[in-house]
């Protein structure tokens, strides 16, 4: 398995927001973790990236151990991340931030043209689609074995959102990416994923193959994002085609 998350348990300070997480991501899978505000999905993103240490358990990438590794160490063992902020330096235009990648191994501008016009404006000046554009060329362009992205759909236009999740599609089919995509746009991340996870109260509520979801997306919308403010120890119980599992847990 290319990225494994097993038994993690995570939050802030001693308080846990996310438990006894389970989650892979194989070679060339798009893996769409979905959940409502609040249920743990960037907690739990954010610990495999390594800005957050897990209370307990373990991640490993490519059978490697990156558990303690920190963020900016991270790349080194081919896993990238673009998180909800995009990290991006404002005041340096798209060619510098582009320039500060290591190990280039494709050219940026074959994954996104639309930078081209742009090389000479500061980031800080882009649109929010084209910032977004500019984050996930960076994080591509040195060809990571895995990415983990942050709401990629986050207040863009729908023709952004369908050029980006190309971009990571082609990427997977092309070189073995695999992704974990958190993203809160049930129907666009079911469109590109292979499947899905739902969190609810930062424990695992679904597991299932995206297209049995696809199919009802209502599904996991009224049975399951909804279940945020249903209270602990709710049972959303199965749905046709999905593993569901255990429903008990603190606030997400």
């Amino acid at each position: 398995m290319l990225l494994e998350i097993s038994k993690v348990t995570t939050g802030y300070g001693r308080m846990p927001v996310v438990w006894d997480l389970d989650l892979t991501v194989a070679e060339g899978e798009i893996v769409a973790l979905l959940g409502p505000n609040g249920a743990g999905k960037t907690t739990a993103l954010l610990t495999a990236g390594g800005f957050l240490r897990p209370m307990s358990g373990t991640i490993t990438l490519d059978g490697a151990s990156i558990t303690a590794v920190p963020p900016y160490r991270l790349s080194r063992h081919g896993l990238a991340a673009v998180t909800d902020d995009r990290a991006l330096l404002p005041s340096l235009t798209v060619q510098e931030n582009l320039a500060l990648v290591r190990n280039r191994r494709s050219d940026p501008l074959a994954l996104f043209p639309e930078l081209e016009r742009l090389m000479g404006r500061r980031a800080g000046l882009l649109s929010g689609g084209e910032q977004q554009m500019l984050a996930l060329a960076r994080a591509l362009c040195s060809r990571p074995k895995a990415i983990l992205l942050d709401e990629l759909s986050q207040g863009l236009a729908p023709l952004v959102v369908e050029r980006c999740l190309k971009a990571l599609t082609d990427a997977a089919a092309e070189w073995g990416l695999g992704v974990l995509l958190v993203e809160q746009n049930v129907s666009e991340a079911l469109k590109v994923a292979d499947r899905a996870c739902v969190l609810s109260h930062g424990r695992v509520a679904l597991e299932s193959d995206a297209a049995s979801l696809r199919e009802d997306t209502g599904l996991i919308e009224s049975s399951y994002l909804g279940e945020a403010g249903a209270g602990p120890g709710t049972d959303p119980g199965p749905g046709s085609g999905t593993t569901a599992r255990g429903g008990s847990a603190g606030s997400g």
